[in-house]
């Protein structure tokens, strides 16, 4: 069953691609190597991208509390020149 992608039962009105069948066709796709392959990178790329997005959010929110920091920094000091 791990092995198997796909499972399709043709009855009546068949392909002519299987040939002179009278009954019906069960066509059984399994897997390969690569699809397997193919779905760890696919998920890894996702996993990669979702932590690169989480490190863009959470530096963006530390530049600008650090740019509220310099702003509330600016005004105190405008303040006391007042």
């Amino acid at each position: 069953a791990l092995s198997v992608e796909n499972l399709s039962v043709i009855t009546g009105g068949i392909p002519a691609q299987y040939g002179d069948c009278l009954g019906g066709v069960i066509v059984v796709t399994t897997k390969d190597y690569f699809s397997g392959i193919r779905r760890k990178h696919i998920h890894e790329t996702d996993v990669n991208e979702r932590l690169a997005e989480k490190r863009r959010e959470t530096k963006a929110k530390a530049d600008e509390e650090k740019r509220r920091e310099e702003i509330e920094q600016e005004l105190k000091i405008e303040k006391a020149k007042l």
